[in-house]
């Protein structure tokens, strides 16, 4: 269970909430839902709660259980390394519904960060210094067609691509599978190696393929015109 902290300046010391309070922010946080709870508005993109007062208080998420996939952050041009886990729980669910999200670290102090979860960058909101991010991939659902012509199919996880992005190799993926691809370890040098030739890239840029995205969402139109008269025949 992840323990929510909150203080009222930046200066000041990190409170864990009690149970109740922690208990109803991380349903919250979980669920993208409003909350107000004991006279406190809770706004999660930007890591504060309002009180009746209208008194801010910062607040973050500590959770440090190695379940989720960890995202990368760009060290250096081309070398990356592993965020913290607890950095790491607190993205993979901000990403399913924010744009941006900002968090702050209790055990390093008068540090925040602001994520574009856009265009993956992580600012220091102290130095302004903005790094490259790599994230773990959203949990979605893959489409797998055996008559999919091969040049739609991800090399990586075989499926659809319904989201194809085209990395620094030169070749179009699936969005989810090479970003799972990225973030599993392969790194030789710190640099991300690519699926298709076992070398390291320049960079874990993704850059998204519409030209090819385009072409995929044509042929499942006509395949779905074909496919689904056929199973109501069956039935």
């Amino acid at each position: 269970m992840a323990q929510w902290y909150w203080k009222i300046d930046i200066s000041g010391e990190w409170y864990p909430m009690d149970d109740a309070m922690n208990d109803a922010v991380e349903k919250a946080f979980k669920g993208n839902n409003n909350l107000i709870h004991d006279g406190f508005a809770f706004a999660f993109p930007l890591m504060i709660c309002v009180g009746n007062n209208k008194t801010e208080r910062l607040i973050c998420r500590v959770d440090h259980s190695p379940k989720n996939l960890p995202w990368l952050y760009e060290d250096e041009f081309g070398k990356y390394n592993f965020m913290e886990s607890d950095l790491t729980s607190t993205l993979c669910i901000a990403r399913k519904y924010h744009t941006a999200i900002q968090i702050h670290i209790p055990y390093v102090s008068n540090v925040s960060y602001r994520f574009d979860l856009v265009n993956m960058t992580q600012s220091n909101m102290i130095t302004g210094k903005t790094r490259n991010i790599v994230p773990a991939p959203l949990m979605t659902k893959n489409t797998f067609i055996d008559s999919a012509p091969p040049e739609y199919v991800c090399p990586i996880a075989f499926c659809l691509m319904e989201d194809p992005v085209i990395a620094a190799d030169g070749h179009t993926y699936e969005r989810s599978a090479i970003e799972k691809w990225f973030v599993s370890g392969r790194l030789k040098n710190k640099q991300v190696i690519s699926p298709n030739t076992n070398e390291p890239m320049l960079t874990a840029r993704l850059y998204p393929n519409l030209s090819m995205k385009a072409q995929v969402n044509r042929w499942l139109e006509d395949y779905k015109k074909v496919v689904e008269p056929k199973k109501k025949r069956k039935k």
